[in-house]
């Protein structure tokens, strides 16, 4: 009764303040072939990984070539020690007059060989590509110079969550940037998720898997008062 009571005078709150809170949960529609992608960046290094292999939580991977381990960290390394995961086309549909309350996305992974690997930079992105007055990488970064679950990828399959706010001034790569989602950045089909990895460093290979990646879009909308 407690509960039913406390439910009560929180949705009472609520209404009367005329804020509907909602969320969308999207999947990609494509991974690294947005507009010609291969034939311009290349498959970077996910020869046969399609957006249908990230879409479910279902023992299909989306997965690299094997990666080669650099023998330490000072050597020198090749691209096909690097990979970079563009998955773009989300489809939302927030209202124009939304505000963007919280971003997350969602990833399973992990890798298979013997050298550890990680993120290098990991993020939501506005495109692939950098231009003059267009940004590509947005937003809060998750980078090899921080510390937080999931940087490392484990030897098994494990869920992450990549949680930022709709606005702040902790985005960039040094976490001091100001940042603003908007339902126009978000609803756009370049709108998407990137993760690059670092080279691994060891002996032999080590080649990254990936079974679920989705966005989770919190956002409030204007309520009408009576």
């Amino acid at each position: 009764m407690k509960k039913e009571l406390f439910l009560l005078v929180t949705l009472t709150v609520f209404c009367l303040a005329g804020v509907a809170q909602l969320s969308q949960t999207k999947r990609a529609t494509y991974l690294n072939n947005l507009n010609n992608f291969r034939q311009v960046f290349g498959d970077q290094n996910y020869p046969k990984a399609r957006a249908q292999d990230v879409a479910a939580d279902d023992g299909v991977y989306a997965y690299t070539s094997k990666l080669p381990a650099k023998n330490d960290s000072a050597g020198s390394f090749t691209s096909n020690s690097v990979s970079s995961l563009a998955l773009q086309g989300f489809g939302f549909n927030i209202p124009d007059d939304a505000t963007i309350q919280n971003i997350t996305v969602t990833v399973n992974r992990f890798k298979k060989g013997g050298a550890p690997i990680g993120d290098h930079i990991l993020s939501l992105m506005q495109r692939y590509q950098c231009g003059v007055g267009t940004p590509c990488r947005y937003g809060v970064f998750w980078t090899y110079l921080d510390t937080y679950a999931g940087k490392i990828y484990p030897d098994t399959e494990t869920q992450y969550l990549f949680s930022q706010s709709g606005a702040g001034n902790n985005g960039g790569f040094a976490h001091n940037e100001v940042y603003q989602w908007t339902p126009a950045i978000v609803n756009h089909t370049y709108f998407g998720v990137r993760i690059d990895n670092y080279v691994p460093v060891g002996k032999g290979s080590v080649a990254i898997y990936y079974d679920l990646v989705e966005v989770t879009v919190e956002y409030s909308l204007p309520g009408n008062n009576p």
